[in-house]
Order: structure tokens, then sequence, then C-alpha cells
């Protein structure tokens, strides 16, 4: 990614595939998200280290659970950031 931070954007299972920095609520906390280097993984849940906040304007953050870290990291190429009020910026 050349810029360090991207402006994202919800998306649904027509929308998901279309481009990167995406999220998709798959319910009970799990969310399905896309981040700037294009891979796709889950996140949230049980789980997870983390807790995805929907801040109800269309955006989310992601949290950090008890004894873990609000950073996301790409388990497929390594990308390492952060998404707040729905804007990826990368660590």
């Amino acid at each position: 990614m050349a810029d360090a931070t991207m402006q994202g954007r919800s998306a649904d299972a027509d929308t998901f595939w279309a481009g990167e920095g995406v999220w998709w609520d798959w319910g009970d906390g799990v969310w399905m998200i896309r981040p700037p280097c294009g891979h796709h993984f889950l996140i949230g849940g049980d789980s997870s280290g983390h807790e995805v906040d929907d801040n109800g304007d269309g955006t989310i953050t992601v949290e950090s659970k008890p004894g873990n870290s609000n950073s996301i990291l790409c388990p497929r190429c390594g990308w390492h950031g952060y998404i707040d009020n729905g804007v990826w910026r990368s660590a």
C-alpha cells in the first residue's frame, strides 16, 4: 500500500470482492475483513483477540480484548495496522 491510511467501507456479499479496505458483518460479533493488502480473513468473535465496534455510522473500529493489541495482522502477508472509525492505518 502506497499510503499509510485508507478510508474503508462497509460491504456485503455482492460488494466484498470489489476492492480492498472493506468489512462485512457476518453476525455474532464476527466480521470478514479485507485490509489494504487485499487478503481476507475473519476477526472478532469468541476465538479472536479482537472486538469489532460497529460505530452506528457504517464504520467500524477494532479494539483489543484484555491481553491483546488492537492492531490487525494479516496472516497471509503480514500487513500490520489498525482500523479506527473506518480508516485503515498501517503500522
